[in-house]
């Protein structure tokens, strides 16, 4: 039964409506109507009629277009409209709360762009908060994300082809994510560029940032092959505004043939190639700029920096579990089996991350070297050991790794809550690494040698550093809501 691409078609509505009487018991032939009230569209019989209803006494047609928009959003599953295009939308209310948030965060953060670092509790001696803890978890879910989708265009498992294209969209928002969070914290962003124009090769910190700009240049290249077929089909089928919005991000493709869906899915199985070391470099680059650091005996080790790409491999797959379970398509068949497989990444990786902080813990404490035993004695029994057992052990390893055994392997919702866990227990991994470290004096008695609050050894954020943190994560899923309401992010798998 044929059907016509309507003449008002925005993000969120389905490009295509064949296959309606299938389910309907209509037998005539439908369009989209372009003439319905904005927000509201609805299917109309060709040659008029009226809305179309169904047989048995159905719905309305408005909530009958609504129901197709949910019911079309899986590509491959069994009926499905061969290309289809669909974006995603989110609740209304936790858009609003995340604005909220996201407004009084950037009231925190021109604080501390206008009153500077002294609105923060860092110190001459702890120079590194909460900011430069969340740079680095923000750097390893964006390089674990990347690393995840390495599993479709780089190893060829087809299971997890539906996360891909959301795995690389969520890697270039978490690394913007982490690039503001450093940005806070240091301040002079727009000294950023000098980094490219006067390069110091002999600086880890040089090669790191380096690593990032050839990091943004392949997930772009990898997202704009994977999605420009629907670029093309949505700058086809809407009109107004979003048809130059999506003119401008197809870039002029045409050919939206299977033959060149496969093409493209080559090329990004190349570029992927590229990419897997470049990621890894990413996060173990952040690794290795703390492994350098010969005065402070956690950092210095060769194992920090994989235990920072193991540590974005757990993160990663911990989220994207969390994401694949509220937005994937509940239809398709594979859905509850691939977000069940991606929980149980997040945990093996969160469980092998627990064996290397045993092994580290372990060799440091029997060493009896006091400055390593000292430093041990902080994470776990100091002010903020609750950080250590209760969050980063408790929260984000040993109850996600219990859920998942008990029912994960067969409820997607509890291998969801595991990942999700585990995402969350990572901001505990990083705090631990960053900030303990700084809080034991490099000599013994230095911590008494000056009684001025800016030598202190002691830290906890200030309201600043906790709400503005708030509004720049807030601001992050605020992102990445409109990019996966505008960009088809459920490409079409070459046949």
């Amino acid at each position: 039964m044929p059907a016509e691409v309507g003449q008002d078609v925005r993000p969120g509505v389905i490009a295509l409506a064949r296959g309606y009487g299938q389910r309907t018991g209509y037998q005539g032939d439908l369009v989209l109507d372009g003439a319905a009230p904005r927000g509201r569209p609805a299917l109309r019989r060709r040659g008029g009629g009226g809305p179309a209803r169904r047989r048995h006494g159905g719905v309305g047609a408005a909530a009958r277009a609504a129901e197709l928009g949910r019911a079309a959003a899986a590509r491959r599953a069994p009926g499905a409209v061969p290309g289809a295009v669909v974006t995603g939308r989110a609740p209304r209310g936790l858009v609003a709360v995340l604005l909220l948030i996201t407004i009084v965060g950037g009231w925190a953060v021109g604080v501390r762009v206008f009153g500077g670092i002294r609105t923060t509790n860092m110190t001459n001696a702890v120079a590194w908060g909460l900011w430069v803890a969340l740079y680095i978890y923000f750097i390893g879910l964006s390089a674990g994300s990347f690393l995840l989708s390495s599993l479709v265009y780089v190893f060829g498992l087809k299971g997890f082809e539906r996360v891909g294209p959301v795995a690389l969209f969520s890697a270039l928002v978490l690394l913007g994510t982490g690039l503001v969070f450093i940005g806070l914290d240091l301040g002079h962003i727009e000294r950023g560029p000098t980094t490219y124009t006067h390069p110091q090769f002999h600086s880890v910190l040089s090669w790191e940032i380096m690593a990032y700009g050839a990091y943004v240049v392949i997930i772009l290249t990898e997202l704009w092959l994977l999605l420009r077929p629907d670029l093309a089909r949505l700058r086809d089928a809407s009109s107004g505004a979003w048809r130059w919005v999506y003119r401008v991000l197809a870039l002029g493709t045409v050919d939206v043939s299977p033959a060149a869906v496969a093409r493209n899915h080559r090329i990004v199985g190349w570029v992927a190639v590229i990419g897997l070391p470049v990621a890894v470099a990413v996060h173990g680059g952040t690794g290795a700029i703390f492994a350098v650091a010969k005065a402070r005996p956690y950092w210095f080790s060769p194992l920090i920096p994989v235990v920072f790409v193991i540590s974005a491999l757990a993160s990663g797959s911990g989220a994207l579990t969390a994401i694949h379970w509220a937005t994937g398509d509940r239809q398709d068949p594979a859905w509850a089996g691939r977000v069940r497989a991606l929980g149980g990444i997040a945990v093996g990786m969160v469980a092998f991350d627990v064996l290397l902080l045993g092994s580290d813990l372990l060799v440091g404490l029997y060493s009896q070297i006091p400055e390593h035993t000292e430093l041990y004695r902080t994470m776990l029994f100091g002010p903020f050991g609750w950080v250590f057992w209760g969050w980063q052990v408790g929260l984000g390893a040993l109850v996600p790794i219990g859920l998942y055994l008990w029912r994960g392997r067969r409820s997607p919702g509890v291998a969801a809550l595991a990942g999700a866990l585990v995402a969350f227990g990572a901001i505990a991994v990083r705090l631990d690494i960053v900030v303990p470290s700084l809080t034991v004096p490099v000599l013994p008695g230095l911590d008494g040698a000056l009684a001025d609050l800016r030598y202190s050894y002691y830290y906890f954020p200030s309201w600043v550093e906790w709400l503005s943190s708030a509004g720049l994560m807030a601001g992050s899923a605020l992102g990445w809501i409109a990019g996966y309401a505008v960009l088809p992010l459920r490409p079409q798998a070459p046949e």
